[in-house]
């Protein structure tokens, strides 16, 4: 293929790479840990193909959503299509703003295809990993409509459901069911997980605190540009 395209995978590769707590690996680790428990220093090629699986879905989130919320940075630097823009004005190219978005989108697009190429790996007829991995990017793209709806002002659902769709399930309950499912967990067990979440806090507050504050204890404190989403106009 053409090196011209070698910029779009770097830029995917970076963003993943350069930032983040990896809260939806760790959780897919946990929930694998919560159904075995036996060996817990030991990671299974099948279970980091999941793990970097919900990584790379991340970017692709994280990608969409800066183009759908105009926020220019992320991760402590340029949001991708902020990166494609300035790229492409020393070429004088016409709606460089478009440009950046639209490069944005297909950036977006490669990480999930090679989230999808992962989870393909996964795949098993005993687990349901795979099936809850589905459910998962159908929950997180129906969700982000309803909050497009919303932040313009059409007719939509609550911001609890919103939250719950567009952020809540993904990053905790699926990362940890994936997990578990990986391990063998049969469907009771996958909804016994859900509910003992669910009661924990049914928003990514909870889960968000802990992480945090085991990150900290291992590597410092977490500075509020570098793994946050930068407000608007900021």
């Amino acid at each position: 293929m053409s090196p011209h395209a070698t910029d779009l995978a770097e830029s995917v590769a970076g963003l993943t790479l350069r930032g983040g707590k990896r809260t939806r690996a760790f959780l897919c680790w946990l929930g694998h840990e919560s159904v075995k428990g036996d060996k817990r220093n030991a990671i299974n090629k099948v279970l980091m193909n999941a793990m970097m699986a919900v990584e790379l879905f991340q970017s692709f989130a994280l990608i969409h959503d800066d183009i759908i919320d105009g926020d220019a940075l992320r991760r402590d630097g340029a949001a991708i299509h902020e990166k494609f823009k300035a790229e492409s004005l020393p070429f004088n190219v016409k709606h460089a703003a478009h440009f950046g978005e639209s490069m944005a989108i297909l950036a977006g697009d490669l990480a999930i295809a090679w989230a999808d190429e992962l989870m393909e790996k996964v795949k098993s007829e005993k687990s349901k990993a795979n099936s809850i991995y589905q459910r998962m990017k159908e929950e997180v793209i129906l969700g982000q409509s309803l909050d497009v709806l919303s932040a313009s002002g059409m007719p939509s659902a609550d911001r609890t459901t919103i939250n719950r769709y567009k952020t809540a399930w993904y990053s905790v309950v699926r990362p940890l069911q994936i997990g578990a499912a990986i391990a063998g967990a049969g469907q009771k067990q996958l909804m016994r997980l859900c509910r003992t979440v669910w009661r924990w806090g049914k928003d990514t507050r909870p889960a968000m605190i802990f992480w945090t504050a085991a990150y900290t204890r291992n590597h410092g404190t977490i500075g509020p540009s570098k793994y946050c989403k930068t407000p608007r106009g900021q």
